[in-house]
């Protein structure tokens, strides 16, 4: 009696509960789609209803129904993968709208070929006085033929700023050093270095943000109505990639301007991402300016869709030019890098920040920049503060014995897809050992808990737009291997990245490019699942990861993506005015 007592009960509350929702029918409600929901309560299913910019439905077919009135828009899904809109955890937004509209290189093109690259762009670009570019070869700028002179025939009369793909290292002409006002004499920075040859004559290479940023500014290579003016492009793109929202991990560049366009946009509703902004420095002196202004502006930028949360460190540099923070000295090199700021001034910024109720992210690529985050996390930790989301950036090299200690401390291991492959020109820095056992542990996070968040640091990252590219990230988190576009481009097929056993799930994968991103983004309760009651932010897909073979994962593209309950982006086959516009019009994979 007890069981037909509970049946009759159920049946009542879900005969009420439709009752009473089909009285206020969705806008949108999607059928026969697989839906991966990234709720573990509620982990698949088959359609989902949106009323205004909120789910108020998840579940099958037949529940959906209820859902449906005279004006309800349905889509038939066919059986495509719906998912959470994906989360960029690491970009650089205000300067990729600035990449996309410069120069473009590639970690293939040669001396000759970037150079022939600015000549093309100086000659079809005639009013820009200084030509910025991105995505040069890390290992050009250290091979000896990337010289300001090569940059000199190229634009004799204009300034030319490269920077290379980790976005740490700079390519610059005569005339960019002229018009910084670096010259031979100009004393290094901490992080900073302005290479000279063995004459002493400044070779064009400048090596590290704290160094090339004043230049970037002093040749006015990015100007704020070129950054802005670019925006929506950058943007058009993100959507078209599936992307509802990024953390904007900063760049001290045009930081003011790039905010209030943000926010600017937002107001006309012409916004299509939720964008968390992170504001960053990479000196001291920045770095006390930073501290004082972040509460007013954390106050000042902030609309529905933008917020400025999180105070960003710069901790170390990069692999490629000895300045990520080591704990044994490269091989090749006698150094093992340093903290940009100092380890101190970085601890001390780290918990002021907490202590105003910031979340705190830091860029560690070094082992020991790793190292000693996580010992300043775990005095945070320790002082009582749950509250402030603690990550870690990139998190690249990690010693065996650190890898737990991001889920016991409950920091966010923030890192990225795209680099996860093999690089033998690392071998003759680190040895074969650091080589083969530090290289991004995802294997050992996983398992020990701790919350893994996907992000491509776009523009600083390989393969220009490809590294972008979602699915080529998720390939690479399940393979440790280039994804299959990017070879010929990027590298040489090679073997996989070791350990080869540090590999996620299709699932794993994903959540760490939609759910985990909405945790560091801090907004797991309104967005990064489909779940009732969320806000509407979701894309179907071309493909059923979860059924096709690994190496089509790369082939994968975005059908439609919503954010907010609004179609960002629907493939090209649909009126650009957009689907809503027009419901006679049919999606590709509808009768």
């Amino acid at each position: 009696m007890r069981i037909f007592k509970y049946l009759f009960m159920a049946s009542l509350v879900a005969l009420t509960t439709n009752m009473s929702i089909a009285a206020e029918p969705a806008d949108i409600v999607f059928t026969n789609a697989d839906i991966r929901t990234m709720d573990k309560a509620n982990p698949q299913a088959q359609a989902v209803a949106i009323a205004d910019n909120k789910i108020t439905y998840v579940g099958d077919n037949a529940g959906a129904k209820a859902f449906i009135g005279k004006e309800t828009r349905v889509i038939n899904a066919h059986g495509h993968l719906m998912v959470p809109g994906f989360i960029e955890t690491h970009l650089h937004l205000l300067v990729s709208a600035a990449a996309i509209s410069g120069v473009i290189s590639t970690q293939q093109d040669n001396a000759d070929d970037v150079a022939r690259k600015v000549a093309e762009y100086a000659k079809t670009h005639p009013g820009k006085s200084t030509i910025f570019g991105t995505g040069v070869a890390a290992t050009l700028l250290t091979s000896g033929k990337a010289t300001r002179q090569v940059l000199d025939k190229a634009a004799p009369d204009r300034g030319v700023v490269l920077l290379d793909e980790t976005n740490h290292n700079a390519w610059v002409n005569s005339k960019a050093l002229e018009l910084a006002g670096i010259t031979k004499d100009t004393k290094d920075v901490p992080g900073g270095t302005y290479a000279k040859d063995k004459s002493g004559e400044l070779t064009g290479i400048v090596q590290g943000s704290p160094a090339h940023i004043p230049v970037i500014i002093g040749a006015k290579a990015v100007e704020p109505e070129t950054l802005v003016a670019a925006l929506p492009k950058m943007l058009e793109i993100l959507t078209s990639l599936g992307y509802t929202g990024a953390i904007d991990m900063g760049f001290p560049l045009n930081t003011e301007a790039g905010y209030q366009a943000l926010i600017d946009m937002d107001k006309e509703g012409k916004l299509p991402i939720r964008v968390s902004l992170a504001y960053m420095f990479n000196t001291q002196k920045l770095g006390n300016k930073v501290l004082a202004s972040i509460k007013e502006f954390s106050q000042r930028y902030k609309s529905e869709h933008v917020w400025l949360d999180t105070l960003k460190i710069i901790g170390d540099g990069v692999t490629e030019n000895y300045k990520a923070y080591m704990y044994e000295p490269y091989l090749d090199k006698k150094t093992s890098g340093a903290m940009n700021v100092g380890t101190e001034f970085t601890r001390k910024a780290a918990i002021k920040a907490a202590d105003m109720g910031f979340n705190v992210t830091v860029h560690c690529v070094g082992d020991r920049c790793n190292g000693t985050m996580l010992d300043i996390y775990e005095e945070i930790r320790a002082k009582g503060n749950n509250k402030s989301i603690l990550s870690t950036t990139h998190s690249w090299w990690v010693r065996p014995q650190d890898r737990q200690r991001w889920a016991k401390a409950n920091v966010i291991a923030q890192t990225s897809g795209i680099w996860m492959f093999y690089k033998p020109q690392y071998v003759p820095s680190l040895g074969e050992e650091r080589n083969n056992t530090e290289q991004f542990p995802v294997r050992a996070w996983q398992d020990s808990g701790a919350v893994i968040a996907q992000g491509t640091d776009y523009p600083a990252t390989e393969g220009g737009l490809m590294g972008l590219n979602p699915f080529n990230n998720i390939y690479m988190l399940m393979t440790r291997q280039l994804a299959p576009p990017l070879i010929g481009t990027v590298a040489k097929k090679e073997k996989p990245l070791p350990p080869v056993d540090q590999v996620l799930t299709i699932d794993e994968a994903l959540r760490a490019a939609t759910a985990n991103g909405a945790i560091m983004f801090g907004k797991f309760d309104e967005v990064g699942s489909i779940t009732k009651g969320k806000k509407a932010d979701m894309i179907v897909l071309s493909d059923n990861l979860y059924k096709i073979d690994v190496e089509d994962i790369p082939n994968t593209t975005v059908l439609l993506t919503m954010m907010d309950g609004k179609i960002t982006y629907a493939e090209p086959s649909i009126a650009a005015t957009g689907p809503l516009a027009d419901p006679k019009i049919k999606y590709s994979w509808q009768d």
